[in-house]
């Protein structure tokens, strides 16, 4: 689609992640078709100097922080490379974008960079996440074998996640006779692999619904049908499926750390993540307080309103114009 307009080119270059011929290929490619930016969403530039500005993006520094939970393979092969590359990008680049204030303290904290080098845009939901209105999710949940009401979890299945601390909690509920579903909307893996023998001990299986890989269009049905969603996060760099669940005004049980906090306000029910009877004491209180549960409903969805893409896309564009300035004013 982008391809189609006429300010809009795709250069497609022979290399692949992380090899070092992205130091080589990218610098004459730079240098070819005279590229006055390079803004990398992720955060692999070239180390090689050109008369390209260069701007990268860092969501967040989890291998540092979880560092004593990336599996052994992890930590001999891809820590090492990881830490190196994005030390040195960091201190290449002419700037850094970061999606909140709590990434841009562990950026200045771990990467020693200076803050007048950060700016921090936040993310957005994208306009299909609305409300359900008149709309009718049966066709969508019955594919799945959904039931409402059902509590949901949308993300990968990672350590900062805690997983199982949302799998016992949910296990809380259910014995203390709440007839909701747990649908994750996740790939299989290993920390579900933890708490199925749990699950089937309590007769509770089949009542956590493992979506795998969903459409878009069928996400936004399911965030729209949910009760609640659930981030007991132990680290988020910005939460987006928070802002997701608020645009379709279903409430948000976040922990009380990290970005969480900062994006969600006051729209969200807090809880330590450390404490399962405290994330299943914040369900039931949904559960059974309507008021309250609409309460963080409206106050989510009318937040969701300060997060738009289009502001996303404005502050990049300071950011550009900022740093093809300074840049200029290098080279005079």
């Amino acid at each position: 689609m982008l391809s189609k307009n006429s300010n809009f080119n795709v250069q497609k270059i022979n290399s692949t992640p992380y090899s070092p011929t992205e130091h080589i290929v990218i610098p004459e490619v730079l240098n070819t078709i005279k590229v006055d930016i390079l803004h990398s969403p992720h955060f692999m530039i070239p180390l090689i100097k050109t008369n390209t500005a260069t701007i990268i993006t860092i969501h967040d520094l989890m291998p540092f922080i979880f560092r004593e939970f990336l599996p052994p393979s992890k930590m001999k092969n891809f820590f090492p490379v990881y830490s190196t590359v994005i030390n040195r990008t960091a201190r290449f680049a002419d700037h850094i974008i970061t999606v909140s204030k709590h990434s841009a303290k562990d950026i200045i904290r771990i990467l020693g960079v200076t803050r007048d080098k950060i700016t921090i845009i936040y993310s957005a939901a994208d306009e299909g996440f609305r409300p359900l209105g008149k709309k009718n999710p049966t066709e969508v949940l019955n594919r799945y074998g959904i039931k409402r009401p059902f509590l949901l979890f949308v993300g990968r299945q990672e350590y900062n996640k805690n997983i199982p601390g949302i799998v016992e909690a949910f296990i809380t509920v259910r014995n203390k006779g709440y007839n909701v579903q747990l649908v994750m909307v996740t790939e299989p893996g290993k920390f579900l692999k933890e708490v199925e023998p749990i699950l089937k001990d309590e007769g509770l299986l089949d009542d956590v619904i493992i979506t795998g890989k969903v459409s878009q269009e069928d996400l936004y049905d399911i965030y729209a049908s949910a009760h609640t969603l659930l981030i007991p996060s132990f680290y988020e760099g910005f939460g987006l499926p928070a802002i997701e669940a608020m645009a379709c005004r279903v409430p948000v049980i976040v922990s009380d750390r990290s970005s969480l906090p900062e994006v969600v306000g006051d729209a969200g029910l807090y809880v330590n993540p450390d404490r399962e009877d405290k994330i299943a004491e914040a369900i039931i209180q949904l559960l059974t307080n309507e008021k309250m549960k609409d309460r963080y409903a409206e106050r989510g969805y009318q937040r969701s309103k300060m997060f738009s893409w289009y502001k996303t896309v404005s502050d990049t564009v300071k950011v550009y114009e900022k740093v093809v300035a300074e840049r200029a004013r290098k080279n005079q």
